[in-house]
């Protein structure tokens, strides 16, 4: 008998997100068990199921050894159900493990509990799935009750299957579901090419929302796609069923309803035309706070702001050398971050400066980008748009910016210059030059140092770059102008910029780290067009400029990562802010970074 137990359902993911305190005691069910012989740290493999997820990567200490086969715990005899007592942790590399140091079984069923899935530790990959499964019971309430479950494969019959909430759908709705909604926005056919040299074969999709603003998208694909493309209309109200096999994981950089799924079109699915048609697509956002898009950084996320400034829109250069529009919308909102907006193509070209401007934008949608250091928002085709959406929120936010707005310091929100923990981010120069810290993460990591300049290298430390917004590429000299092939265009006055590489070190080791030109302006007092003026008429002055930092000792923030240039690979450093070094700090930093060697095992 398994109803009376109530296992800690999700622990596993909450784990892989850190959402779990060190003292919790979550209850979990045993599935297998493997002992072990030959093994210093565990002695026995558990396959440990907390009722939604299993996880292989489990073991009991060598501690209990004696312990385990007195309790028979390793005959498995039923499916045990375990109070973690205590427990730890490892990740190596993408390996997560974790370790039972004590435990008490509470029971011994004969059935395994629930249909758990298997986790891998990877918690991107279940993103959002224990709220979708607690979303599943709030379709009784509006709805009426929940389908029976299905054969394995077995078609939908649509008059059957009682109407889900968008926002419900997940790969935990274990019988047949049926959705009603508008079709929002819908892409035109195209062909891709399968894995393996398969293809190619037709795909489009399309989005629906329903009564109460929640959308979800909706991709089809090879003769299903060309069944149901002419069926598909924009505007148009549908009933769309399906069965579980379906639903899959959204793919957030393309995916921009805010939904965690995605409906794949099959077989097994049916769309039906609806006589109750919605009249429009409600446009409902969950706006989050643009100072906290840092902690988002490849997702698409609501926002809602006032446009603060609308620049001109630029023809730039792709890298295959195609015309692009851009144009650049600033946006602010209470938590008082400026962010940029970027508009492509056709977006740009239509984008309505002198109608838009000092006015609320709503965006559901929104990709979110970081490019050395700095984020940005972005829109994609499926993107929904409204200036001055309808409600409460933006009521209230035009009123603040009418009101507050004028006497508020505004933030340009940069991952680098921001910074982060000094005590949990300070790092040696040895730590990383010897280890593989800066390969960790694409886009890098970010960390703080402190350390002494050494040497400072002033040649090459300036050169002309393109004057246009936005671009920051080495100009050539051609018949007294000064072109950029980035751009395509020649210019009469070239921009100086600075890209200074200087040595620092610490009592460890010492480290090369490059210094561009907003953070070098700031450090060395002068911008890249005076000291070009020095360099030229008074290269005494020039020199010293550099020279009186050497020998200074500072705190960097930095960020490493791995960089190619010219097909050879290798660590590059680059710093995003320069502070004066606060010693209290540090040496409460260093008395931190002791009491955590003091910890390791001998």
């Amino acid at each position: 008998m398994t109803e009376n137990i109530q296992l800690t359902e999700g622990f596993f993911q909450d784990l892989f997100e850190n959402k779990v305190k060190n003292d919790d005691q979550p209850i979990l069910q045993v599935l297998r068990t493997r002992f072990l012989t030959n093994s210093a740290t565990i002695c026995m493999k558990v396959q440990t199921s907390d009722g939604v997820f299993y996880f292989n990567n489990v073991g009991m200490t060598v501690e209990l050894s004696d312990r385990v086969k007195e309790e028979k715990l390793e005959e498995l005899s039923g499916f045990p159900v375990i109070k973690i007592l205590s427990f730890s942790c490892q990740t190596s590399g993408d390996k997560r493990t974790m370790t039972i140091l004590d435990y008490k079984i509470l029971s011994r069923p004969d059935a395994k509990i629930g249909e758990p899935i298997q986790h891998t530790g990877d918690p991107s990959t279940f993103t959002g799935i224990m709220g979708a499964k607690r979303r599943m019971t709030e379709n009784s309430a509006s709805f009426g009750g929940m389908p029976a479950p299905p054969s394995k494969r077995a078609s939908v019959d649509p008059s059957s299957v009682g109407l889900y909430r968008i926002s419900a759908i997940n790969p935990f709705n274990t019988g047949k579901w049926k959705i009603q909604g508008v079709v929002s926005n819908k892409e035109e056919m195209r062909e891709i090419q399968g894995k393996g040299g398969r293809g190619p074969f037709k795909v489009f999709n399309f989005e629906v929302v329903d009564k109460e603003g929640s959308a979800i998208r909706i991709a089809s694909f090879g003769e299903t796609a060309e069944k149901i493309f002419n069926q598909i209309q924009k505007d148009r109200t549908y009933y769309i069923s399906g069965t579980s096999n379906a639903i899959r994981n959204a793919n957030k950089r393309f995916n921009s309803t805010g939904h965690d799924y995605e409906i794949s079109f099959n077989s097994d699915c049916v769309v039906e035309d609806c006589d109750e048609q919605i009249a429009k697509a409600k446009f409902v956002l969950k706006p989050v706070p643009l100072a906290k898009i840092n902690e988002l950084n490849g997702q698409t996320i609501d926002v809602l702001g006032v446009i603060e400034k609308v620049e001109d829109c630029q023809t730039i250069m792709s890298r295959d050398q195609r015309e692009l529009k851009r144009r650049n919308i600033h946006l602010i909102d209470q938590s008082g971050a400026l962010i940029s907006l970027t508009l492509w193509a056709e977006h740009a070209i239509a984008f309505d400066v002198a109608e838009t401007e000092k006015r609320v934008i709503g965006i559901k949608g929104a990709f979110v980008r970081e490019f050395n250091g700095t984020f940005s928002l972005s829109i994609n085709s499926s993107s929904r748009v409204e200036v001055d959406p309808e409600g409460p929120q933006t009521d209230s936010l035009m009123k603040w910016y009418e009101t507050e707005r004028p006497n508020m310091e505004v933030k340009t929100f940069n991952q680098g210059s921001q910074g982060g923990n000094f005590l949990e981010e300070l790092r040696s120069v040895h730590a990383v030059n010897k280890t593989d810290m800066p390969s960790r993460a694409l886009r890098g990591v970010y960390f703080d140092m402190v350390g002494v300049i050494n040497n400072v290298r002033m040649e090459g430390a300036i050169y002309p770059a393109c004057p246009n917004e936005g671009c920051i590429k080495k100009v050539t000299e051609v018949d007294s102008a000064f072109r950029c092939e980035k751009c395509a265009q020649s210019f009469p006055e070239c921009k100086y910029r600075y890209t200074v590489s200087m040595e620092v070190c610490d009592a460890t080791a010492s480290v090369w780290l490059t210094l561009f030109d907003e953070q070098a302006t700031k450090f060395f007092g002068k911008n890249a067009t005076e000291m070009n003026i020095l360099m030229r008429d008074d290269r005494e002055t020039y020199n010293n400029t550099f020279q009186s930092k050497i020998f200074t000792r500072h705190q960097f923030r930095c960020r490493a990562r791995m960089d190619t240039y010219n097909d050879v690979t290798r660590p590059r450093i680059q710093v995003f802010d320069i502070k004066t070094l606060k010693l209290d700090q540090f040496s409460l930093a260093l008395d931190a970074q002791l009491d955590k060697l003091e910890k390791l095992p001998a």
